[in-house]
């Protein structure tokens, strides 16, 4: 999960943002253990359906505006499973 601390920041389409990783992750392939989404939090289990990423030569995650989604708030109950949730 990518979490901002400036609730006013909007990217461009063509704006990107990079986890600079270093060169002991490059070429190495990321998936998605869970993502938020308007509707709330999607988790993955196992890697079939899981989506992927993988970091450059460099060891750069670089994600693009298209695949960060603007959600303001989700607070997940602590005393629920993780699928259980609220976006505000």
């Amino acid at each position: 999960m990518l979490v901002g601390n400036d609730s006013s920041l909007k990217l461009n389409d063509s704006d990107t943002v990079t986890l600079e990783m270093g060169a002991a992750h490059k070429n190495q392939e990321y998936r998605a253990a869970l993502l938020t989404t308007s509707d709330g939090i999607v988790t993955y289990d196992a890697d079939n359906d899981a989506p992927t990423i993988w970091t450059d030569d460099r060891g750069a995650l670089t994600f693009s505006n298209k695949e960060i989604a603007d959600v303001k708030i989700i607070l997940v109950c602590k005393d629920s499973p993780i699928h259980k949730y609220q976006v505000t």
